[in-house]
């Protein structure tokens, strides 16, 4: 006998993203978006199955910062944003609620990285490295003295200086931490993490202008090795690179270029990848035209190669899209509600953490009980209780209507990097 559920109070709940995209701008506005994949329940195949299309939906859209959006870091619960206004934000996404704000830096908050759930590492311009417990927001220890250096965390030291030939643009360590690149202007630089010895180096085109701007290692299931046959190893770990004419690169560890393709109009600001339910790794990328791609990894490695080292590939169709509208900075991506099992697989960011049942409140960030002062304070610098104060906690609610709040395109922020937005004439 059919149930009359006319009358009844309980609504449809909605279906669980499967991946989450978070994208920061200069117009100070902060995207969540989450993604749901077409028949993810029948995507549990092997690797070189076609992609699944997916959707992206925003569930907020939110101005973090006073000053343009430089980086961001997410895992399963947290998000820390950081900006030249000297603030790094903190939310809890379980909640999607800000819980506090850290001032330990002075300058440009450059960098932030969470390992799993339990440390966020912070860099600025002014240098220094910091390690932040999660639990309580306490600042554990600050490494200064930075100058191309590889430092212990478990010591708290430096394991080995390097001399790099050009200065670094970024840092990328490897899933397996068995690997580490530098991005440099015009090339990408391999290095093993036990010696620090450079396994491979990639270099742009002498007959292209083309300029690295983004670098992230992405891991494709079943391996890759040279002429685009599937390798012994069960996994494989790729650099992929973001291009300033808008182009993705694809380079295999040992040094050769296994793909590339247009993905973008204009330059790749920023580029992140993460696997999700299915065995499936997604690469997500945004630029400054306000777009945000994301595509699967393995198709894009199983596509037609380039002809030769300067052409790209003919274009094909990412997984999902969203327009901003707006000029985007950085962005991550990472995969929810994965199985338990998948926690046997390299896991150095923690984006396969479960998150406590019933999400406890997260204490705000406030300072060292030792002394009052937190372990780096110095005169010029602020306390983390101070800045604790000065960021009451606030709810990462529905999506704003960017139109009539910002403007198109955000006009009241169209301010350069680096400088105060302009107030709007009424």
């Amino acid at each position: 006998m059919a149930t009359d559920t006319a009358g009844s109070d309980t609504l449809p709940q909605p279906r669980p993203a499967d991946f989450r995209v978070i994208a920061g701008s200069y117009e100070r506005l902060l995207y969540g978006l989450d993604g749901h994949t077409v028949h993810l329940e029948n995507a549990d195949t092997k690797a070189d199955s076609p992609a699944a299309e997916a959707t992206l939906t925003p569930v907020f859209i939110y101005p973090a910062h006073i000053n343009a959006i430089k980086t961001l870091a997410s895992s399963h619960r947290f998000l820390a944003t950081g900006s030249s206004d000297e603030h790094i934000r903190l939310y809890d996404l379980t909640q999607r609620k800000e819980v506090g704000s850290l001032m330990h830096h002075s300058g440009t908050t450059t960098s932030l990285a969470f390992f799993r759930a339990s440390h966020l590492l912070t860099a600025a311009e002014d240098g220094a490295i910091a390690i932040v417990r999660t639990s309580d927001w306490s600042l554990l220890k600050t490494l200064t003295g930075h100058k191309g250096a590889t430092w212990d965390l478990t010591k708290g030291n430096c394991a080995y200086t390097l001399r790099l030939r050009s200065p670094a643009l970024r840092v990328a360590w490897s899933p397996s931490g068995a690997l580490y690149a530098t991005l440099h202007d015009r090339e990408v630089a391999i290095c093993s993490t036990d010696t620090g010895a450079e396994v491979a180096c990639v270099a742009a085109p002498a007959s292209t202008r083309t300029r690295f701007t983004a670098m992230a290692f992405a891991t494709v299931r079943g391996g890759v090795g040279k002429g685009r046959k599937e390798s012994e190893t069960p996994e494989s770990e790729v650099v992929v690179v973001g291009c300033e004419n808008g182009e993705v690169w694809m380079i295999a560890s040992h040094g050769t270029v296994l793909q590339k393709w247009k993905a973008h109009e204009a330059r790749v600001k920023d580029l992140a990848a993460a696997p999700i339910r299915g065995g499936r790794c997604l690469l997500a990328t945004c630029s400054t035209d306000g777009g945000v791609r994301v595509w699967d990894v393995a198709a894009a490695l199983a596509s037609t190669p380039a002809a030769n080292d300067t052409a790209p590939t003919e274009p094909f169709a990412p997984v999902a899209s969203y327009e901003a509208k707006c000029r985007l900075t950085c962005i991550s991506i990472m995969g929810v509600n994965l199985p338990k099992d998948k926690k046997k697989l390299s896991d150095p960011v923690g984006i396969f953490a479960e998150a406590s049942d019933g999400a406890a409140e997260t204490p705000p960030a406030k300072e060292n009980q030792q002394g009052g002062k937190s372990p780096s304070s110095n005169d010029g610098r602020r306390s983390l209780a101070a800045a604790a104060r000065q960021a009451a906690p606030k709810k990462l609610s529905a999506v704003w209507n960017v139109q009539k709040r910002h403007g198109k395109r955000g006009d009241s922020a169209h301010e350069e990097d680096g400088k105060s937005p302009k107030k709007r004439k009424s």
